[in-house]
């Protein structure tokens, strides 16, 4: 079911990925994150991400950051399955007196797992995935690309700064996904 979602999104709208390279995306108003090969969507995800929303500027705001950032490697973590650190702030975050760590992508609380995770947002500044299955996924994908990169962003805005023709794709792509415990995984 997930698989078709994810061809009826790029039949729609077209690819995502397409133009970005290797890299992982994260479209936040449609809260999905994709896996990116040389321009083309190999995987995508539902995420749940921090509950204060997205531009994080503060240490303690609860919210995710926007932009590209380097990607560590993946680390056991006893309350998260896995947790993969995302290098914000950046060194032009810092000087511009951005704070905060300890920023990265982890699975669901060992309590709970499943589709409904995603539901809401409820991390204090990083992105979950759904299950342990999807990190793992993700977390391969991160050792196995050299200097793995991520990109956050809210496609509304990208859309405002480029011209019509990216506005309107990128428009198309925002168009909301089924919630999770609509999907099949």
């Amino acid at each position: 079911m997930w698989a078709s979602i994810v061809l009826a999104a790029l039949v729609q709208g077209g690819d995502p990925c397409a133009g970005r390279g290797t890299i992982l995306l994260v479209q936040v108003r449609q809260r999905v994150m994709s896996t990116c090969a040389h321009g083309l969507r190999t995987g995508a995800y539902r995420v749940s991400m921090g509950q204060g929303g997205i531009g994080k500027q503060r240490a303690g705001d609860n919210k995710l950051p926007l932009g590209r950032y380097a990607l560590g490697q993946p680390r056991a973590s006893r309350g998260w399955h896995l947790f993969i650190p995302i290098g914000y702030p950046t060194a032009v975050q810092r000087k511009a007196g951005y704070t905060g760590s300890a920023v990265g992508i982890h699975g669901p609380p060992r309590c709970c797992q499943g589709p409904t995770i995603t539901d809401t947002d409820w991390t204090y500044g990083c992105l979950a995935l759904g299950t342990d299955k999807e990190l793992d996924q993700i977390a391969a994908w991160v050792k196995l690309e050299r200097d793995a990169m991520i990109l956050i962003e809210d496609e509304w805005s990208a859309a405002q700064q480029g011209n019509s023709t990216d506005k309107g794709r990128a428009l198309q792509r925002a168009s909301p996904l089924p919630r999770a415990g609509e999907l099949k995984r």
